[in-house]
């Protein structure tokens, strides 16, 4: 069974955090993707108070703007925890896009596909996963692994 849940906004984020995450993080992890930002939170309140799984939630912050990102942050937060009844979850948002990890603008991304991502050479993998929200979600999921354990 699956330690935990990870939520996102697009079927394109959760192949982007698949190929980068590390291994053990997604075969611990079931992944779902969404069909935007707002069915995406709805999806993990849901999950949350239905399954009883940690969660972590990760959505384009499609902005850059620190304060803008804190508070979107803090609300969506707060009305997880609502459904949490204790159960871990955590917010990440990418800035601006999950896909800002690969370094393309949105007029590439439009043609990018999983053959692309396939290609990527395990130094490059390397590279990417050194990303601060590779990071954060790796060591969400790692922490609620090993509680679980």
């Amino acid at each position: 069974m699956k330690s935990a849940y990870l939520v996102t906004e697009s079927h394109l984020d959760t192949e982007v955090l698949k190929h980068l995450l590390p291994k053990d993080v997604v075969q611990n992890t079931e992944f779902v993707a969404a069909k935007g930002q707002y069915s995406a939170r709805s999806l993990a309140g849901t999950i949350l108070s239905e399954r009883m799984r940690p969660v972590a939630l990760v959505l384009n912050a499609e902005t850059e703007d620190a304060d803008l990102i804190q508070t979107r942050r803090t609300t969506i937060s707060s009305l997880l925890r609502l459904a949490s009844a204790g159960v871990p979850y955590e917010v990440f948002l990418a800035v601006p896009t999950v896909a800002a990890i690969l370094h393309l603008d949105s007029v590439r991304m439009e043609s990018f596909d999983s053959e692309r991502l396939n290609s990527l050479s395990a130094e490059q993998i390397q590279s990417l996963q050194q990303h601060s929200l590779i990071q954060q979600i790796t060591q969400f999921i790692a922490a609620t692994v090993s509680q679980a354990a």
